[in-house]
């Protein structure tokens, strides 16, 4: 059985995040990137995305209520609709130093590839939610399912 093979996580430094976002943010949901009002807060503090859309649209049309795997041309739409005015809130989209970033404060919050966001955790301030691991991975067709 893979470990964390083509899943998506999101990981974020909840004091940065609260301080950002307020109290009620929520640091479990995709609310928190793709939400445009949470992300143009968090955009003080910074936002990484994982430069990969064949994981980030899934995660995108996960949070739109659609089948993350969706290949409806009118979903898709939908999705990038979502995306786009994010844009030029995302401080980084990148393959690589989104985690360490977030490890090191550089960052507040990221949607990346599960393996690399889980591997600053030790550090108490980072918060993590594979929130997005079960879905896409069951989506995929990959595993059981189970976090």
């Amino acid at each position: 059985m893979p470990y964390l093979w083509g899943t998506v996580g999101l990981g974020s430094n909840a004091e940065k995040v609260k301080a950002a976002v307020g109290a009620e943010a929520r640091v479990d949901s995709l609310a928190l990137i793709f939400d445009p009002e949470s992300a143009r807060r968090l955009s003080s503090c910074g936002i990484a995305i994982v430069d990969e859309p064949a994981s980030v649209v899934p995660a995108a049309l996960l949070h739109l209520g659609k089948p993350p795997m969706s290949r409806d041309p009118r979903d898709l739409a939908t999705a990038m609709q979502l995306l786009a005015p994010l844009r030029p809130l995302i401080r980084t989209i990148s393959l690589s130093d989104y985690a360490e970033n977030l490890a090191t404060g550089s960052l507040c919050a990221v949607l990346g590839y599960s393996g690399e966001v889980v591997r600053p955790s030790p550090r108490p301030r980072i918060s993590i939610a594979g929130c997005t691991s079960a879905t896409l991975s069951r989506a995929r067709g990959h595993g059981s399912g189970s976090t």
